[in-house]
């Protein structure tokens, strides 16, 4: 049965300059069943060989089941004002499924099928040209209007990363779209990959980054330490998509991104004038020899930590340790994969001096034996992972207290 909009005119087929924001506003309140008024209207007609109208909306809010894996995309489609079919998925991506509007178009037949629309070349023109328009209206919010932007941004910011995370092609467009936290923005306050840039140090090769569970956790991890030493910027990922996105976006402008949580993230700001000790060496080996190869991977000297006795890191080409999290939680890790552990310990500390003491005096003691194991629950635990043993742990502290 077709189905026509109750008015003489559709608010579509007015010129733009005819309509008044409240009816723009009252049209998708009611036509969409939202309550609150759209963040942004785009209403674009396009003339020539091609003829169609568009009216999007983009939300104020997400709906309530925009994660649920069945919220389903499409625009509505209309031939002539006349109604084809609701949730037409070709004409818009994805990563653009929050927006909600209509595409009315003559080049369509009112009977035409879902199966023969999917294959027409004036669908695939139609669904590319309302991408560009939606991404040229969000760049030019962003550049123009830097609040509102970040406000859509908190609500479908996680829509735009898995669009690079989706289809590589679009990360050069969408990257400059990105808003982060980050070690020099105030609280509320976000940064681009551009401004990033911009305040780069001279000599730092890297973009730095660290996944966590909110800025707070991040900026209490130990790795912090050597980036606010050297004075490097970090941004700080949160949403669960972003090492993911990451991990197919890999550069900005040929500048690499990198996790300060990664094994040798610093390899090029090492410091040189550090003499290899064969003791250190040899404690290290120890240590490891004791936790196994079950727990570390490596055991190795930090150049990272300044104040801090222990950090884990991420053995090099593994995945993170917030991204195993991630996987375990969604329940998608159907390999198996693992994020393999690097324990580094900060040689100038008080307590590791202790440890070398003791390995001098006796190689084979069970302080030593408890002064490891401590190392890596010590770790453990500031990186948020559960303890194997919490009893354990807590005797061992106890025994440790008991020597004081």
């Amino acid at each position: 049965e077709e189905k026509t909009i109750n008015s003489m005119i559709s608010i579509w087929q007015k010129n733009k300059s005819d309509v008044k924001t409240e009816e723009y506003n009252e049209f998708y309140k009611e036509h969409f069943h939202d309550y609150a008024e759209p963040f942004d209207i785009i209403h674009t007609k396009a003339e020539g060989t091609l003829e169609y109208t568009a009216l999007l909306f983009i939300p104020s809010k997400a709906p309530f089941n925009f994660l649920h894996p069945d919220f389903e995309r499409g625009l509505e489609l209309y031939s002539k004002n006349v109604f084809i079919m609701d949730k037409c998925k070709e004409l818009i991506p994805e990563y653009l499924k929050f927006v909600r509007g209509l595409v009315d178009s003559q080049d369509f037949s009112l009977n035409i099928s879902r199966e023969i629309l999917q294959h027409t070349n004036q669908l695939k023109r139609i669904a590319s040209n309302i991408e560009k328009k939606i991404l040229e209206t969000l760049e030019n919010i962003l550049k123009n209007d830097r609040k509102k932007y970040e406000e859509f941004f908190k609500e479908f910011g996680e829509s735009i990363k898995i669009g690079i995370y989706s289809d590589f092609t679009k990360k050069e467009k969408l990257s400059n779209l990105l808003l982060f936290q980050s070690s020099e923005t105030a609280e509320n306050e976000y940064t681009t990959l551009a401004e990033y840039k911009a305040r780069m140090k001279e000599g730092q090769e890297f973009i730095y980054y660290a996944a966590g569970k909110d800025k707070s956790s991040i900026e209490k991890l130990p790795h912090m330490e050597g980036m606010k030493d050297k004075g490097f910027e970090v941004l700080y990922f949160t949403d669960r998509v972003d090492e993911f996105m990451v991990g197919m976006m890999r550069d900005y402008e040929e500048i690499k991104l990198h996790s300060i949580l990664q094994a040798d993230n610093e390899k090029t700001d090492k410091d040189s004038s550090k003499e290899e000790n064969k003791e250190v060496k040899d404690i290290l080996k120890a240590v490891k020899e004791i936790l196994g190869d079950n727990k570390v991977a490596d055991v190795r000297e930090s150049d990272r930590l300044k104040e801090s006795l222990v950090c884990l890191v991420n053995k090099e080409d593994s995945i993170s340790f917030n991204m195993a999290k991630v996987l375990a939680e969604t329940g998608n890790n159907m390999f198996g994969m693992k994020a393999e552990r690097v324990l580094e310990i900060n040689t100038s500390h008080e307590v590791f001096k202790a440890m070398e003491k003791e390995y001098q005096t006796n190689k084979k003691s069970d302080l030593f034996k408890e002064y490891s194991e401590l190392l890596y629950d010590e770790a453990c635990i500031l990186e948020n992972l559960p303890l194997e043993d919490t009893k354990l742990f807590a005797s061992r502290m106890s025994k440790l207290m008991l020597k004081l």
